[in-house]
């Protein structure tokens, strides 16, 4: 069965069978999707590839440049069998899916969380950046410590320090959790003026629109490239331009709608916002980071903004579960029927990815013949256009 089945139609009817109570099929579609997922994504060439450098003890492209210590140190307690590769990304999805369910049902709206894991395309997402997931769980937990009233009173701020080094153990891009944090918890205070960030959103789409912006930001991720980007210079500026060419007028439109729960929450339940302070740090943080990760596509911008997108997702799922919560009320309608407007479009986005950088759409897992013989499937990577792309 090919992607857009797995990661968009079927989650789609499981959510909208039982959307408020607790969902268990959701659930459990959910954590075999990504148990059984096996070189299903870009990067699980080079993670294959990696494993093998590390077991057979040789120098190569990874251990050359530098690879975070507990990554290496992971690769290496389960080079004892050539199956090491697969028990990795399992155990680091696994978690994944645990911890995020975890947060999402303390929040009360795991339903739509786990639903919008799946249109956001986070299914895929999660399934790609294996080192930095556990970056990014090790951050949404210093996160919600941030946002406690007695962070410093009770020393939470050593926890929130000890976590944030193991997540540098992983992936260096946590370096970043340091500013971030002081941002979050500005955020979390602030009552956005709903005129005011709409300007912001439409000032910061033009600006990045434009060829020289454009220029000037690829430019910039160069100096930089390796701090998210791993790839040669004339490479990296080769794989933004086909990343900021898939954006266009979609990337524009979901741009704007990210302004949905601000809009939302000040004009339909403005108590919540208000007066509830997760609520109101997950909706201000929903479009910062939507407009951040469509347009600026460059590793140095995008990969410090992950460590935000679990917050930006929830407020997009708050906004959700209120709306099917009070389904009766018309303007919840008309809220609905933006939320199908935002389905097509991740919908239409997945399709160019997925021609962009597949040459087999069709989802594999642990179970085949493939993964038996630890085969994966073959890149050309002679050139960007299709280099990412799987050929059996």
């Amino acid at each position: 069965m090919n992607f857009y089945w797995l990661y968009l139609i079927i989650p789609c009817v499981l959510y909208f069978i039982r959307p408020i109570k607790q969902n268990k099929l959701l659930f459990l579609y959910w954590m075999l999707l990504v148990i059984l997922s096996y070189d299903n994504v870009t990067d699980f060439y080079y993670y294959y590839e990696e494993f093998f450098f590390y077991k057979n003890g040789e120098i190569g492209e990874f251990t050359e440049r530098g690879r975070e210590p507990f990554w290496i140190l992971l690769n290496k307690v389960w080079n004892f069998t050539d199956y090491g590769v697969v028990i990795i990304h399992v155990l680091v999805m696994i978690v994944v899916v645990y911890c995020f369910s975890v947060f999402s049902k303390k929040l009360n709206i795991i339903n739509a969380s786990i639903f919008l894991f799946f249109l956001f395309n986070y299914t895929w997402k999660h399934d790609n950046i294996v080192r930095q997931d556990i970056a990014i769980i090790l951050g949404t937990i210093s996160i919600f410590e941030i946002l406690k009233d007695d962070l410093w009173t009770t020393r939470r701020y050593l926890k929130i320090f000890l976590l944030t080094i193991v997540g540098i153990g992983f992936h260096y891009s946590a370096f970043m959790l340091f500013p971030i944090y002081f941002f979050i918890r500005w955020i979390s205070n602030v009552k956005l003026n709903l005129t005011v960030v709409a300007g912001i959103v439409a000032v910061f789409v033009i600006v990045c629109q434009n060829e020289m912006i454009q220029e000037l930001l690829k430019n910039l991720g160069f100096i930089f490239i390796l701090i998210g980007g791993d790839y040669g210079t004339h490479y990296a500026k080769q794989f933004i331009n086909l990343e900021m060419e898939a954006n266009g007028t979609i990337g524009i439109f979901l741009s704007f709608f990210s302004l949905a729960p601000l809009i939302y929450y000040k004009i339909f339940n403005k108590k919540a916002y208000q007066t509830n302070k997760v609520i109101r740090t997950c909706v201000n943080l929903s479009w910062i980071f939507v407009i951040w990760k469509n347009n600026l596509n460059l590793d140095l911008f995008t990969r410090p903004a992950e460590y935000l997108s679990w917050f930006s997702l929830w407020g997009f799922a708050f906004m959700l579960n209120d709306i099917m919560m009070n389904f009766h009320k018309r303007f919840n309608v008309i809220a609905l029927s933006l939320c199908f407007a935002y389905l097509v479009c991740s919908g239409w986005s997945l399709h160019n990815f997925i021609n962009r950088y597949y040459g087999d759409n069709n989802y594999m897992t642990i179970l085949t013949r493939e993964c038996y013989q630890l085969k994966i499937y073959q890149r050309d990577r002679s050139s960007i256009a299709d280099g990412y792309k799987r050929y059996r």
